[in-house]
């Protein structure tokens, strides 16, 4: 890599956060900050994709909770069935209703109010 020296202007506030990060993160120097910051914000503005540039970690927690989430609603879509199955159930008893009647009820139900 061909390094050219160059002038640039920065913020007090910028440079301070940059010098605790250069140090936290234990890089040679603030040029060594300076690239990684451009090399990576070049790479976001330049494709755009974000996914890039987040953190492997990051993205495995979202990935985490979306599974769970899908998980709990899966389980819950499960059980609305079964106690709607049960409903079903009880009303076809409790009316003496057999699969042809069911079939016609479905079918007026579907009709709704046309």
């Amino acid at each position: 890599m061909n390094a050219i020296r160059t002038n640039i202007w920065i913020d007090e506030k910028l440079l301070k956060t940059m010098d605790l990060l250069v140090e936290k993160e234990d890089m040679k120097n603030q040029s060594e900050f300076v690239n990684r910051a451009i090399e990576f914000y070049s790479g976001y503005l330049l494709t755009q994709n974000a996914t890039k540039f987040i953190s492997n970690i990051l993205i495995g927690e979202m990935q985490g909770a979306i599974k769970s989430c899908e998980n709990r609603l899966h389980r819950q879509l499960n059980q609305n069935k079964f106690q709607l199955d049960m409903v079903v159930k009880i009303l076809q008893l409790a009316y003496k209703l057999d699969g042809n009647d069911m079939e016609n009820l479905a079918v007026q139900i579907g009709k709704g109010g046309d």
